[in-house]
């Protein structure tokens, strides 16, 4: 490894499946940059979010706690804001941290440590508080109250964005990051880009919207079995999200629109990484390419997040630094967002200020030997109470257990990559050695909320159906709080 401190790039997306880039292996979705980048660096293989949500993922990735240390693992409340973040330890050892985009912090305007922040978030409770929203109006585009979208009953339905391309969030987001790229290439920086998008509304911007024909998009991966799920709160998802039971004439659309958004996304990833070299610091630039969670997009005729299915939870994760790391490698090492900080502080020269409770590895030496020991074993989870979701991955295997009921599902993932064929019948001792040993991680990690009273049991439920609920209407909250 290299003793030259880079500079840190972490570009995040919001809801982006791994399975939906063209370098690994999708047929249709077109992302030049994006593989490129890929064929720069290391791409990891088996990366997964732990928490299968927006808020924990993020938290995650910039503090390098698993949910459970911090005591999130839903979209609930941040939790301390005083835990040191990649923004507090990149600033301490002399970097210029700068957060742009998403970040969906609580309050919105808590710097987590980052110096400065130019934000475009989804539901911005005031335009004071959006660099996206000031901008829009700026651009005379001040009148759009919903600029990412209609998230309300036409949330999943597909949309055309009503700004034009160059003014889309995702535009923003790379154009402000060219900005800073360009004015901060004289010194060590760290910079969060965290794009909203493809997080639904599913709304590209033209030509995007019309890119890929419905007709082309393949149907999801799903079985009749998945009609009555074990994870009964995918229903509840469904239908709060108004897909209680799309068409397929629907469902390839939607997907064709998904499609759009990365496509959009790609062509501004390269607009950054275009602006890398021309300043010379092509080289000199640590970048990583992650998303927070992903998207099961139809797959066992669900929708959303809040899974540990392979589309919701596996995760794009590339790492690039070139002329230090082998370029067009793949490394199957399991890994997550907590990864993130050990790696960014060990290539700051700075190893010894990763705070003593993180114990995730850092990607470095992955990196350089992917014949490195990784981890065993990566556990997930998801919410508490009855809506308690684990995950245990392992080898060829995935175990998922619900609270609600008891329920678990185990997968070979080598043998059946889609999930399509549950395993937990046929394969009774490895469940039940899957239980004990997440009760054994929990029991050690100190996370009661995931046992019984006992201590020696998972959390278990007499099984209920979840009731569905209402369909999602949220609308922009800012216009209410302009002053008249």
């Amino acid at each position: 490894m290299s003793e030259e401190r880079p500079n840190i790039l972490l570009l995040m997306c919001d809801q982006l499946r791994a399975d939906s880039l063209a370098y690994a292996g999708h047929p249709l979705v077109q992302t030049p940059n994006i593989d490129r980048l890929a064929a720069s660096g290391v791409q990891f293989t088996r990366a997964y979010t732990e928490s299968p949500v927006c808020v924990p993922a993020r938290i995650n990735a910039l503090t390098g706690l698993h949910s459970w240390q911090v005591g999130i693992s839903d979209n609930g409340p941040s939790p301390d804001h005083t835990v040191p973040t990649l923004g507090t330890l990149l600033t301490e050892q002399g970097y210029f941290t700068q957060a742009i985009g998403k970040m969906h912090f609580r309050p919105a305007r808590n710097h987590r440590g980052f110096q400065r922040m130019w934000l475009s978030e989804e539901i911005p409770t005031y335009r004071a508080d959006d660099e996206f929203l000031q901008y829009l109006q700026d651009q005379g585009y001040g009148h759009v109250k919903e600029p990412h979208g209609q998230r309300h009953e036409l949330y999943y339905q597909p949309q055309v964005s009503v700004l034009p391309e160059e003014h889309h969030t995702t535009a923003w987001t790379a154009d402000r990051t060219v900005d800073f790229i360009a004015q901060n290439r004289n010194r060590p920086f760290f910079c969060f880009t965290s794009f909203i998008k493809p997080h639904p509304p599913w709304d590209p911007p033209r030509p995007y919207a019309s890119m890929y024909d419905p007709a082309a998009m393949p149907l999801p991966a799903r079985h009749p079995s998945d009609r009555e799920p074990a994870d009964t709160h995918l229903l509840v998802q469904n239908h709060g999200k108004g897909v209680d039971n799309p068409d397929d004439d629907l469902v390839r659309l939607i997907r064709a629109r998904y499609y759009g958004l990365i496509s959009h996304i790609d062509r501004n990833v390269g607009k950054i990484i275009a602006a890398l070299e021309e300043h010379g610091l092509a080289e000199r630039t640590l970048i990583v390419f992650i998303s927070d969670h992903g998207e099961l997009l139809g797959d066992h005729y669900a929708w959303g997040k809040r899974s540990f299915y392979e589309g919701s939870a596996r995760v794009p994760f590339l790492v690039s630094w070139p002329g230090h790391l082998p370029a067009g490698e793949t490394c199957g090492h399991l890994v997550s967002g907590c990864n993130l900080l050990p790696t960014f502080l060990t290539a700051a020269g700075a190893a010894d200020a990763v705070p003593s409770n993180v114990t995730s590895q850092d990607l470095l030496h992955l990196c350089e030997d992917t014949a490195t020991t990784g981890r065993e074993v990566l556990i997930g989870q998801f919410a508490s109470g009855r809506q308690m979701k684990l995950m245990l991955r392992w080898d060829d295997w995935k175990y998922c257990y619900f609270a609600n009921g008891g329920r678990q599902q185990l997968f070979n993932l080598r043998d059946d990559p889609h999930e399509l064929t549950d395993q937990a019948g046929n394969h009774s001792e490895l469940c039940t050695d899957a239980g004990d040993r997440l009760v054994q991680h929990f029991r050690e990690g100190g996370n009661s909320g995931a046992l019984d009273d006992s201590g020696d049991e998972l959390l278990a439920y007499p099984f209920e159906r979840l009731p569905l609920g209402q369909i999602n209407r949220q609308h922009a909250l800012w216009p209410d709080h302009e002053p008249v």
